[in-house]
């Protein structure tokens, strides 16, 4: 990946996606399970949840700024929870898994391939969302017309992309201490 300057993020965004779909992809179903003990998430779940806030960040970014283009919540516009027999109510707030502390490790999430399934389209989905922020980030850097309500838009995306960033990177560290524990090679880049 080639890193720029100036005030594009969705390169720095884009890293942590690349490196948990890197790290789950080389796991087995039974790693990607594996719970350290009762109240421990799983990989599974890390990649999940970090995959169910970028969905909603993504979704909720193209409803607040058409600019970018249409990006529908995968999650609830395919049903995610009924096709993987999961109970909307049991998955914390707004089924992303938020605040459920050791419940989380509760969840019976489908195989690998699925959740990568889901994660991939979601991530990638949010991946683009941001890179449309950057391109409209940049045209307000250079002083294109706008009116007050896109650009507050504009910048509160960016701002949400750049919270968004730590959350993954914890999450993606997560899984890299679990799996370090599984293989004894816990970082995504090796």
């Amino acid at each position: 990946m080639e890193y720029t300057t100036g005030h594009e993020i969705s390169p720095f965004y884009q890293v942590p996606h690349q490196l948990a779909l890197k790290l789950v992809e080389g796991l087995t179903d039974e790693q990607v399970a594996w719970k350290a003990n009762a109240d421990t998430p799983s990989i599974g779940f890390h990649l999940w949840h970090l995959a169910r806030w970028t969905d909603d960040l993504q979704a909720i970014i193209a409803d607040r700024l058409p600019q970018v283009g249409v990006s529908p919540n995968l999650w609830e516009t395919e049903g995610y929870a009924a096709r993987w027999n999961l109970d909307p109510a049991q998955l914390g707030e707004q089924q992303t898994g938020q605040l459920l502390e050791g419940d989380a490790a509760n969840i019976l999430l489908p195989d690998k391939d699925a959740i990568l399934d889901y994660a991939r389209r979601a991530l990638a989905a949010a991946d683009a969302v941001a890179e449309q922020v950057d391109v409209l980030f940049m045209q307000l850097q250079d002083g294109q017309d706008m009116d007050e309500t896109t650009r507050k838009r504009i910048i509160n995306a960016r701002r949400a992309i750049i919270d968004f960033m730590g959350h993954d990177n914890r999450h993606l560290g997560m899984m890299e201490g679990l799996k370090g524990v599984l293989t004894g090679k816990g970082t995504a880049t090796v």
